[in-house]
């Protein structure tokens, strides 16, 4: 589980504990196969369910997928007739669906978000712009020798592309087929196609065209994360590399083993003490010494040891080993420290607040944190004052929303101020900025209740509001500029006069031009049930509001049997549910993507809460296959002798 991969994703720790339980149920499934007890059903689905609540909704799939095909491996390549397998893969299949269905209560509402998310179903042409490039496969054997960036970037940041598992194990790896009872084993053909088959799709290979198809392929992938399954089944492989090792016989099969061997030496202990002299002779050259031709200098120093050590093994290819332990215990300690050191090197151990500071501007932020959204002008992802997941870390409402779940509706919107921030929206964590000055005077800020503007520097020209400007400066930090936006919403208001607009892309150009004014009119996507007072207003008091539940207090002003529209300004999320006066009321779309409710003329309490559409269904299923789970070791079964 320490494998590069794995070690530069620990600080998100959903990923850990989502993989984590990985080769639990591999375990399991073999221990099905082999016992046939449903105990080890029971346990297997235990595996499924906690895999799933680990939290990341993208490794759960490709966990998923890589046990499916597991099960269906073992069945098809067994050596017992034909009669006797599907009982095993009986087993097998309901462990899984136990386990698939104790999530339900979670799992139902993110299948439901997913498919509204701006990672949703994308056409397989799009997904291929997830894959790694084929020029980064010898970061698998030098993982710096494109750089190192060590910060969190989006997709194409080291993080991702990092499927390095140490020298010494991925050269066992390359040579596990040289175990002597390889034929008997079985798992190690699967873990040799699971391995060749993860590092193709994740590297964009065609076979991403088949498999497109499979349910949920194109609305939880990222392709690069299959590195995710390489690194796993390569570390089978070099388990099966280490027993080769042990077991190997004749003179060819020892001195391929024991150059790798050596090799492994070099590249761990000779290549972090060659930097500083790689830095002298890039000195005298008087050449700029970049990470990329540090990684290539490496990569040409271990080449360089490499040949000279094949050159003195080949010239005595009849060594031997006598002391088998301390041989073993020298493989694992070369791995170990191998490991190691990539962890310490490109997962560096720093203080929350270096990673994460609270500066007097972020604190100004997060005081102010009930106003609205903050938004960032004139600059590009990099280098931005704000760390990634300001939502997380600060409870701070960027103007991005937060991947992955945003409403691809609210992307959508967003991109009709500037194309690029939608595209931002699908790929990065972290505020991106507008670059165009007319974009501050859209309404659609507005819409998206856009409080706090920030930027580096002072920006000239920026929009009015009759006389006055509309962004004030509010606040000056070392860091940033903290602009005000005057023509700020609150996020409840009553509103009389509206437009409907049937189609969305009538709503967004509705919404785009400068004589829409949200403040004082809404835009309705079909004709509204009830009859509305165009002149209704009213007042708005928040007595209560947590993330899930928002009560107000409130009085519209209209004429008799008339309605005002209550306008809420967050995204209308299915699962959201209205109450006036403790009557059950609809909820509807409003603005393209807000949540509006009717309300007649008078005084009310007006009650939003936010209940996952199938939450009772759900949970009484899960609570069921709980109950399975917890009867599986009741059942008794008879053992299945080899596999």
């Amino acid at each position: 589980m320490f494998v590069g991969y794995n070690t530069t994703w620990l600080p998100w720790l959903p990923i850990t504990a989502t993989l984590t339980w990985l080769p639990w149920s591999f375990y399991f499934v073999v221990g099905i196969f082999r016992s046939k007890k449903w105990s080890d059903t029971g346990l297997f689905g235990i595996s499924i369910l906690l895999t799933f609540l680990g939290g990341h909704i993208q490794f759960v799939y490709y966990s998923y997928l890589s046990v499916m095909f597991f099960i269906l491996w073992l069945f098809f390549s067994s050596s017992r007739p034909w009669k006797n397998r599907f009982h095993p893969l009986a087993l097998s299949l309901v462990g899984f669906a136990l386990g698939v269905f104790s999530s339900s209560v979670q799992l139902i509402s993110t299948l439901e978000l997913a498919e509204l998310s701006i990672r949703g179903a994308k056409p397989i042409q799009e997904l291929m712009y997830t894959a790694i490039p084929w020029i980064r496969l010898p970061t698998l054997v030098v993982p710096e020798l494109f750089g190192d960036v060590n910060l969190y970037r989006g997709h194409g940041n080291f993080v991702e592309f990092t499927g390095y598992i140490s020298i010494l194990g991925l050269i066992l790896a390359v040579f596990s087929w040289l175990h002597p009872r390889v034929k008997e084993h079985s798992e190690f053909l699967f873990f040799l196609l699971l391995a060749i088959l993860s590092l193709h799709l994740a590297y964009g290979g065609v076979l991403n065209l088949v498999v497109q198809f499979l349910p949920g392929y194109t609305s939880f992938n990222t392709l690069s994360r299959f590195y995710s399954q390489w690194t796993f089944a390569s570390s089978f492989l070099t388990a099966f590399g280490f027993e080769a090792v042990l077991l190997a016989k004749g003179w060819r099969r020892r001195v391929w083993l024991i150059l790798s061997i050596l090799l492994a030496c070099v590249g761990v202990f000779f290549i972090p003490l060659a930097k500083p002299s790689l830095q002298l002779i890039v000195d005298w050259v008087n050449m700029p010494f970049s990470p990329k031709l540090e990684g290539i200098l490496k990569a040409l120093y271990l080449l360089f040891i490499s040949t000279i050590s094949l050159i003195i093994i080949l010239i005595s290819p009849h060594i031997k080993f006598k002391i088998r332990n301390l041989f073993s215990v020298l493989i694992i300690g070369l791995i170990t420290f191998d490991l190691f050191y990539f962890g310490i090197t490109y997962l560096p151990t720093i203080a929350k607040h270096s990673a994460y500071p609270l500066t007097q501007s972020i604190n100004f932020l997060m005081e102010n944190r009930e106003d609205g959204r903050i938004a960032r002008y004139k600059s590009g992802f990099y280098g931005s004052p704000l760390p990634p997941n300001i939502n997380i870390v600060y409870q701070l409402e960027d103007i991005d929303g937060y991947d992955s779940f945003s409403l691809d509706r609210y992307s959508q919107l967003l991109g009709a101020v500037e194309a690029d921030l939608y595209l931002n929206s699908s790929s990065y964590n972290q505020l991106f900025g507008f670059q165009n000055i007319e974009s501050l005077d859209s309404p659609i800020l507005q819409v998206l209740r856009v409080a706090y503007l920030i930027s580096e520097e002072p920006i000239i020209g920026l929009p009015k509001v009759g006389k006055s400007n509309t962004w004030i400066p509010t606040y000056q930090g070392k860091d940033m500029i903290i602009y005000k936006n005057q023509k700020e919403l609150p996020l409840a208001r009553i509103i009389g006069k509206y437009q409907v607009r049937f189609t969305d892309e009538d709503q967004i150009e509705a919404m785009k031009t400068n004589t829409f004014d949200p403040n004082e009119e809404v835009i309705l996507n079909s004709y509204p049930p009830l009859v509305i007072d165009p002149n209704a207003e009213g007042t708005v008091e928040i007595t209560n509001r947590t993330l899930n539940h928002i009560d107000m207090d409130i009085v519209v002003q209209a004429e008799e049997g008339y309605h005002g529209v209550l306008v809420i300004g967050q995204n209308n999320y299915p699962g959201w549910r209205a109450k006036v006066d403790g009557v059950p009321a609809e909820i509807l779309t409003v603005d393209y993507l807000l949540q509006g409710v009717l309300v007649s003329s008078g005084h009310h309490m007006v009650e939003i809460s936010f209940v996952p559409s199938y939450f009772l269904p759900s949970l009484f299923l899960s609570l069921f296959s709980l109950i399975g789970i917890a009867g599986c070791p009741l059942i008794k079964g008879k053992p299945a002798g080899e596999l």
